[in-house]
């Protein structure tokens, strides 16, 4: 007689937790607290700094630049069970004018990810092709008519991603407004 003794592992699953601006009580909150699962050491952090306002153009010129989008950073970083990790998610600027609007930082685990910078005026020589927010975790923002606000979600960059510059097409065409970008994101994810 043959006697196997087979030992079966339990299937790991993994885990994403994602952490974003959100309005509690009509008040933005910014600041998390994750604290580590029992028998997790270590987590993959996926940071995002929030993106540049887009830039506004000046009377009667054509364009300024789209806002950069937020810094992306990764990391493996070890983690104790039990311990509380403070999280702080980065703002986009809701600020106009020039040179005005950069994405805040975004910190967790020690990681920082710096926010976009805003989008540049009109008399740095740039042309209708960069006014597009640049893309980060999602897509950059689009043009605003006038009859949107500037930080319309119609209108706003994605999150981490950089607002739009504003713009006019030709000399009949009326000033689009510079957007907004988005608020930077934090995804943690692990194996239990």
């Amino acid at each position: 007689m043959i006697t196997t003794n087979i030992a079966f592992a339990r299937a790991k699953h993994l885990v994403c937790e994602t952490f974003l601006i959100k309005a509690v009580e009509g008040v933005d909150v910014q600041d998390f607290t994750w604290e580590c699962p029992l028998g997790v050491t270590e987590v993959e952090v996926e940071l995002w700094g929030a993106g540049g306002h887009g830039g506004q153009s000046s009377y009667g010129a054509q364009s300024a630049t789209g806002g950069r989008a937020g810094q992306k950073v990764v990391e493996t970083v070890c983690v104790v069970q039990g311990e509380k990790y403070p999280i702080y998610i980065g703002r986009a600027a809701k600020g106009l004018g020039e040179n005005k609007g950069n994405g805040e930082e975004s910190t967790a685990f020690s990681l920082v990810a710096n926010g976009g910078e805003a989008g540049k005026p009109d008399n740095e020589g740039v042309e209708y092709s960069h006014c597009y927010g640049e893309t980060g975790y999602q897509l950059g923002g689009v043009k605003a008519y006038p009859n949107y606000n500037d930080h319309s979600p119609v209108t706003r960059g994605g999150i981490a991603a950089g607002g739009h510059a504003s713009v006019k097409e030709n000399s009949y065409d009326s000033e689009h407004r510079p957007t907004m970008g988005g608020d930077g994101i934090c995804i943690i994810k692990y194996y239990v």
